[in-house]
């Protein structure tokens, strides 16, 4: 959306992107962004170019799907990109983040959209019934068992 914000990061992963950085020049200019015309110092480069999003991680999502045996009969990897904002957005969601979390980490701007992702599953639903019911709730209907 081109909207710049705040993502919390792993500390590992802090740590491996102030060496990238360290390791570039002041000097070195940016890239103007042909959409917003803002310049911008990119952290993953090739003497000079941008790599693409399909070097970056597509092809390593696809190599370590093929190598797990996450394949359809095509070869084609059953896990993309997008299921991982999914995977952060359930797991806020079933940990009990505010919406407003899932919110800003996703770069949604209305509750709605953020709504789709943070889904909160059969197994989460489950336990909120009996917490609610109370100890040895019960579940009726044709899909309880599935539950």
């Amino acid at each position: 959306m081109k909207r710049e914000r705040i993502t919390p990061l792993h500390q590992e992963a802090a740590e491996v992107i102030r060496a990238i950085q360290s390791l570039r020049h002041a000097q070195e200019r940016g890239f103007r962004d042909t959409q917003t015309g803002v310049e911008t110092r990119y952290l993953f480069l090739n003497h000079g170019k941008l790599y693409s999003t399909y070097y970056l991680f597509d092809c390593a999502l696809a190599q370590a799907c093929s190598a797990a045996g996450l394949v359809d009969g095509d070869g084609k990897p059953l896990i993309t990109a997008h299921r991982f904002r999914h995977t952060v957005g359930t797991q806020l969601a079933e940990r009990r983040a505010r919406l407003h979390t899932i919110m800003k980490v996703l770069g949604h701007t209305c509750a709605s959209m953020t709504m789709t992702y943070a889904q909160i599953s059969d197994r989460e639903v489950l336990k909120d019934y009996q917490a609610v019911l109370g100890p040895g709730a019960t579940i009726a209907g044709p899909f309880a068992e599935i539950l």
